[in-house]
């Protein structure tokens, strides 16, 4: 009585490790796939016909201020500097209305920044160098390159 009563108990780990895992494999797909449908990605690539064209995002600004652009707490001269954007790079505007000349932006850092020192986007400019990553599969086969 004792060997099946200790067989019991070994058995209880394996049947809910089971139960655990089959849980695990089943529910995790479904859930993947409602996220996919919500946000209107396409499942599959062979579905789609011709090729994409990238496109600017019409929030999308440069800097054009040569020592850089103060982003601050509030749209005011007076407000509170929390950090400044390098000339050239992107920002992405919260809406094309200004505020006596500034414009509320939620990257790289939310805050305001007077819209005279943006420009719009460039879209054929390259990274700068120091973003930019050789990619290497693991085969060694070259998949890219920076300028």
């Amino acid at each position: 009585m004792k060997s099946n009563h200790t067989y019991r108990w070994r058995k209880l780990p394996v049947v809910s490790t089971t139960l655990l895992l089959a849980a695990t494999i089943f529910v995790a797909p479904t859930f993947a796939n409602e996220i996919e449908q919500t946000q209107g990605f396409e499942s599959s690539s062979s579905e789609r016909s011709g090729y994409l064209l990238a496109q600017v995002p019409a929030s999308c600004r440069q800097v054009i201020a040569r020592s850089g652009l103060r982003v601050r707490e509030q749209p005011s001269i007076n407000s509170r500097v929390i950090g400044t954007i390098q000339n050239n790079r992107n920002v992405t505007i919260q809406t094309d209305v200004n505020t006596n000349g500034w414009v509320p932006i939620s990257t790289p850092l939310p805050g305001y920044v007077y819209a005279q020192y943006l420009g719009m986007c460039d879209t054929g400019a390259a990274p700068p160098p120091s973003s930019c990553r050789r990619i290497v599969a693991s085969a060694g086969n070259y998949l890219g390159y920076c300028r």
